[in-house]
């Protein structure tokens, strides 16, 4: 890095010019930086996210510090655009207070095209709003992922971005939060995709959540796509939280919470899992209350194991292979350990102790993987055989079951948390209560 000439025994592989521009390992930004200055130390902090990739190459790390980062507040040019790097890092704050923010800009939050090695964590990426025209559709309204290899995204946050294709003969939108493919290599965990949209006036629209398409190969790991929608006046959406296509695609998805996406009905499908043509497996997932069908496969083959599908329109459309599954329309109930029983679900997607869907897994937690995770409110970790379904962080914090309102009570003095201590407001239980809070 620092340029010095190879000497004695020579070094493996590919040796720089020495001429060329050196390429800084290490730049740092901050909502209170200046893109004068050189952004080699956190005492002296770029402005922009956009210079910082400019001055990048590949295998730089650049630390984004708590902010926001728009074109109104840091001078961003959207899409942040990658092409054609490898092994850079783009890593935010700890606290997931970095928010990449495009709102107002009419593009998409980042593209990268063309890449390898790639990491993105402890980011937010919103107010995408993508309407540039292809030739057969557009793609990504927060982030587009294409042609792409060994690439993570992390800890991150995928909320409130929208796809939007009007007009033209192809008119066909892909993916209102994430859009990968083709020829995607990507890891997706602990990540949050939520509130992006679609919309077509003439054709489709695919994964108002996160889109897969032809030969990629995919992990979605301990994530949750929730409250994803699509609308269009004509044909359909398909896929409302996850939508997965290409008879060269295969995708795993682990630990993820699927719930509250919605399409467009007549021609609708898929309101949380749409697939066709690839090879699709799903363990520990909670697919619940999706507008109409939890899970629809055209095509392609599909496996559920461990999981709980619940209060979706229909649970499931199309051929599946189902072992040890609660499945509230009673598909495969009584083979393959696969029950049709309340989970009885508190505090949002938690178990309660007495579901039937504790313990009621094909292995072990510990040999799955799952023995670090819980799916109680208290925090107990997963022992035994494998609870079925999401499983949360054990440290996720106060899980809060119950808030307790009066005309008696005040918002600012008392918890709401007992009789003795309630709230006074309706409003401002609403404001602070989680989801399946009572």
């Amino acid at each position: 890095v620092a340029g010095t000439f190879d000497s004695g025994t020579v070094d493996l592989g590919y040796h720089y010019n020495t001429a060329a521009p050196l390429i800084p390992e290490k730049l740092y930004v901050a909502t209170t930086g200046s893109d004068a200055n050189d952004g080699l130390t956190d005492s002296a902090p770029l402005k922009s996210i956009t210079k910082a990739l400019a001055l990048a190459g590949d295998q730089t790390v650049i630390q984004i510090a708590l902010g926001r980062y728009s074109t109104g507040t840091t001078g961003e040019t959207f899409p942040l655009a990658l092409n054609r790097r490898y092994g850079l890092e783009m890593i935010g704050a700890p606290d997931g207070g970095t928010i990449i923010d495009a709102t107002g800009s009419n593009m998409r939050v980042m593209t990268a095209l063309d890449c390898g090695g790639l990491c993105f964590s402890n980011l937010i990426f919103t107010g995408g709003h993508e309407t540039t025209a292809q030739t057969i559709g557009i793609y990504g309204g927060g982030v587009r992922l294409e042609r792409i290899a060994d690439t993570i995204i992390s800890h991150c946050q995928i909320t409130n971005n929208f796809c939007n294709k009007a007009g033209g003969a192809q008119n066909h939108a892909y993916g209102g939060g994430l859009a990968i493919g083709v020829c995607a290599d990507v890891t997706v965990e602990n990540t949050v995709v939520s509130g992006n949209r679609t919309f077509t006036n003439w054709g489709y629209t695919y994964g108002e959540g996160v889109c897969i398409l032809d030969r990629c190969r995919v992990l979605l790991n301990h994530s949750r796509l929730t409250d994803n929608y699509g609308t269009t006046p004509c044909n359909g959406n398909l896929g409302g939280g996850l939508y997965i296509s290409g008879t060269r695609t295969t995708t795993q998805v682990k630990n993820c919470l699927i719930a509250r996406n919605s399409t467009v009905k007549p021609k609708g499908q898929g309101d949380g899992v749409y697939v066709t043509g690839a090879a699709v497996s799903l363990q520990n997932c909670t697919i619940a209350y999706n507008c109409g069908y939890g899970l629809y496969r055209k095509d392609g083959t599909v496996s559920l194991k461990d999981s709980i599908l619940w209060g979706n329109g229909d649970d499931i459309n199309g051929s599946t292979t189902l072992l040890n599954c609660n499945v509230e329309d009673g598909d495969s109930v009584g083979a393959s350990g696969c029950i049709s029983q309340d989970p009885k679900f508190k505090a949002g997607f938690y178990l309660a102790t007495d579901s039937l869907s504790v313990d009621h897994g094909s292995a072990t937690a510990a040999s799955l993987g799952m023995d670090t995770l819980t799916t109680q409110t208290d925090g107990t970790l997963d022992r035994g055989l494998v609870d079925l379904g999401y499983h949360h962080d054990a440290g996720a914090g106060t899980v809060i079951e119950a808030f307790y309102v009066a005309p008696t009570g005040s918002d600012t003095a008392n918890t709401g948390l007992t009789a003795g201590s309630p709230f006074r407001t309706i409003s401002h239980a609403l404001a602070v209560s989680q989801d399946g809070t009572q």
